[in-house]
């Protein structure tokens, strides 16, 4: 019996002190607009989205097809994108990710908003390595998984775990939490 006792120990011993029971979960509170280094990380490395967001909407959705009714209708271009921006540094190398919640004509749906994760690469190169929609909340865990700290974030529909995959792109990947 002490035999069993002894093996109970060491085994709940075990799991107190593993990874899984010393999670530490950092909830993140997004900074509206950027600093310097957040607007060198939107400009660098979200510039073919947002280009993007802005043509779509100029020729495909607002602007081109403002002035139908009128005669007189004269228009000007009132478009405005904003961010919310947080920044940790999510592998340890002692440089900051920047996640950006962009706010903004054509990038947003009645679903929320899309969050990205972008990393310093160089001096003048950002890249996106995440990106989730929608954002009703992001948390980081000391949990890492390939060196970057796991992700969690609440939808519209339930929690999801982001995990960085060396193998995907050197993307972080969402996945419905159950």
């Amino acid at each position: 019996m002490k035999k069993y006792y002894l093996i109970l120990f060491i085994v709940f011993g075990f799991v107190l002190n593993s990874s899984y029971a010393s999670e530490k979960i950092t909830e993140i509170n997004f900074n509206d607009g950027a600093n310097y280094y957040e607007s060198q990380a939107i400009a660098k490395g979200l510039n073919k989205e947002i280009i993007y967001a802005f043509h779509t909407w100029l020729e495909v959705s607002h602007f081109n097809y403002g002035c139908l009714s009128e005669d007189n209708c004269r228009q000007n271009i009132k478009y405005e994108m904003s961010f919310e921006t947080y920044s940790a540094d999510l592998n340890s190398d002692g440089v900051d990710e920047v996640f950006v919640y962009l706010k903004g004509p054509g990038i947003c749906g009645s679903g929320g908003c899309t969050t990205y994760i972008l990393q310093k690469k160089s001096e003048d190169k950002w890249m996106i390595i995440g990106e989730y929609f929608p954002n009703y909340g992001t948390s980081i865990s000391s949990k890492k998984h390939e060196g970057f700290s796991i992700i969690y974030h609440k939808g519209k529909f339930g929690k999801y775990e982001c995990f960085y995959q060396a193998w995907e792109k050197n993307l972080y990947s969402c996945y419905e939490k159950k």
